[in-house]
């Protein structure tokens, strides 16, 4: 079966405000602001990766687990929000959101139980 409709547009996500994360902006990209607030709770991310095409707008966070995926992190663009996602072989096994960029703690727990789930096959 053909269809001649045409596909919808795609569309860029709208640009967040500098006001809601001036935290990133002074940072230079979610990717620095994420190391520079896991340094100050004494955390070890690890490799931080950044999306060269918009730093600000996402980073992800590599795993030494075999078969784990890194965590993505995205900036929301109309309120301040980081939501987090983190597959292991094609499955969703972490999602969340917070407005605290602090919340390093609780994501880094989080990954370690997704890293074991991961390792153990599920």
């Amino acid at each position: 079966m053909t269809s001649n409709s045409l596909r919808p547009a795609r569309h860029e996500p709208i640009p967040a405000g500098p006001d809601l994360y001036p935290d990133l902006v002074a940072a230079g990209s979610l990717a620095a602001a994420l190391a520079l607030a896991a340094a100050e709770q004494g955390l070890d991310l690890g490799a931080v990766l950044s999306n060269d095409s918009d730093p600000l707008r996402t980073a992800g966070v590599t795993s030494t687990t075999p078969g784990r995926e890194p965590c993505w992190i995205f900036i929301g663009s109309e309120s301040r929000w980081f939501n987090i996602s983190g597959p292991c072989q094609g499955v969703q096994l972490l999602s969340g959101s917070t407005s605290d960029l602090g919340e390093l703690e609780r994501v880094s727990l989080i990954c370690s139980s997704v890293d074991r789930m991961c390792l153990s096959g599920g």
